[in-house]
């Protein structure tokens, strides 16, 4: 743990991940194009919503997304991981 500590930039974040239902596997599966683009513009839009309220970060937050379209045993499942720094207030800010 100490030597990935080291690899890590000292700032505050916290990892957020969006699943999709599996029953939804064929039909993105399709239609990859338009629904990966969604899902990027929907994760997104969520975080900064949310982040723009005064309740939680009344600020816009940096956010870096990656689609992964894979589980551990290399199935398609179609999901979002989401790192977000709160350089503010050094707190997860979200539960």
């Amino acid at each position: 743990m100490d030597k990935r500590r080291a690899e890590v930039i000292d700032s505050p974040y916290f990892h957020v991940v969006f699943t999709l239902p599996h029953e939804l596997n064929p039909l993105i599966y399709c239609n990859q194009k338009l629904l990966y683009g969604l899902l990027h513009r929907c994760c997104a839009e969520t975080l900064l919503e949310l982040s723009a309220g005064k309740k939680y970060l009344g600020a816009q937050p940096g956010i870096i997304q990656v689609l992964h379209t894979w589980n551990q045993e290399l199935d398609y499942h179609v999901h979002m991981h989401n790192d977000k720094w709160d350089i503010m207030t050094r707190e997860v800010v979200f539960s």
